[in-house]
């Protein structure tokens, strides 16, 4: 759903309402709303946005889309009852009364919404509202930023306004953001001129780790032999899962002795990869686990996701289960391993319990 809302085929279709009008029952919703049901909520247009993506859109995205929508507009049970006592409107757990039921979703809007609107206001389908233009806009990590994003970000800068893009193509891991490359990006923001600055010196991990980072992004990553010339990066063969816990648990206490101001992370692949690695730690560790974004940034050992540390650094960084299985060669999976390596200031320890990946195989 996500990734339909985000895609830059939704454009196809936004032409059709410059000069629209609502049909009768939906002409009391307000103008945004209105659109975007018959935006998200026709089956047609879906299909025709589905098209213009080339493949990049699965069919089963128009069903999931159409039903999401329609529970977008449903009345929620507050307002459906609103003539019972508010006190009996309350539920036990502060919550609303639809909250983790099918009505969530009832009388709400999505944030990938708003730069569809936006894009409705430019081809004059929504009328303009005056809001604050500013001089200067800075945009980090731009590579996450999907197109009708930038366009809006675009909007609100004054005529004469500039604009900085920063980001590494080599961390587009989120495929919902559609990243098409730098000149692209720059084209959504409408500005007439560019200059270009490629930094040459990484600013946050030392050269052991940034080269193997740029060499598992071309597909030429070689590790260390163990133990390896520069103490920067480690690759370590462990005979078996229950070998690898065991062998964490070892080293990762004996360095937060030795150094208990470091900040270490173990980064896994999924959600539910972070999950197993705290369980496993946890035998011999006192692990944090984080996949909510709620990072302290305190001494200590933290499990959690390459997804989750993208623009983030530690001290330390532990990969386990390096293995061809767990990640095969994928170019998503190249980019997320390479955010992961690259989180490390100095340094990298990389764990497999039995063979490498070809991401990184010696």
């Amino acid at each position: 759903m996500i990734h339909l809302k985000r895609h830059p085929a939704v454009r196809v279709v936004l032409d059709e309402f410059t000069g629209w009008k609502p049909p009768k029952g939906d002409d009391k919703l307000p103008r945004s709303r209105a659109r975007l049901l018959h935006l998200f909520g026709d089956q047609e247009r879906l299909r025709r946005i589905v098209a213009a993506s080339n493949g990049a859109l699965p069919d089963r995205a128009i069903t999931t889309m159409i039903a999401h929508t329609r529970s977008q507009f449903e009345t929620t049970t507050e307002k459906a009852n609103k003539g019972v006592d508010a006190a009996r409107l309350v539920a036990l757990d502060g919550r609303s009364l639809d909250a983790g039921t099918p009505m969530e979703n009832a009388h709400t809007i999505d944030a990938e919404d708003v730069p569809v609107l936006f894009d409705l206001v430019r081809r004059g389908a929504l009328p303009e509202a005056k809001l604050t233009l500013y001089d200067h806009i800075v945009i980090d990590e731009a590579q996450l930023r999907a197109p009708m994003e930038l366009a809006a970000i675009g909007d609100a800068l004054a005529p004469h306004g500039t604009v900085t893009l920063a980001g590494d193509h080599r961390q587009a891991t989120d495929e919902s953001a559609w990243f098409d490359g730098w000149a692209a990006a720059r084209a959504e923001l409408r500005r007439s001129r560019w200059e270009e600055t490629t930094l040459a010196v990484t600013y946050r991990s030392v050269p052991a780790i940034s080269d193997l980072g740029r060499a598992i992004t071309t597909g030429n990553a070689t590790l260390p032999d163990e133990p390896p010339a520069d103490p920067a990066v480690w690759a370590s063969t462990c005979g078996s899962a229950l070998a690898q816990v065991a062998t964490m648990c070892w080293h990762l206490d004996a360095l937060m002795t030795r150094d208990p101001w470091r900040q270490i992370a173990v980064i896994a692949r999924t959600p539910e990869h972070a999950r197993r690695l705290h369980m496993e730690l946890a035998r011999g560790l006192d692990p944090v686990l984080v996949l909510d974004g709620d990072f302290r940034f305190e001494p200590g050992l933290i499990v959690t996701t390459a997804a989750a540390v993208s623009g983030l650094e530690f001290d330390c960084v532990v990969i386990p289960d390096l293995t061809p299985a767990f990640y095969p060669v994928q170019t998503e999976l190249a980019r997320s391993l390479y955010v992961a390596a690259t989180r490390a200031r100095d340094w990298l320890w990389l764990l497999t319990p039995e063979t490498w990946s070809p991401l990184v195989a010696r």
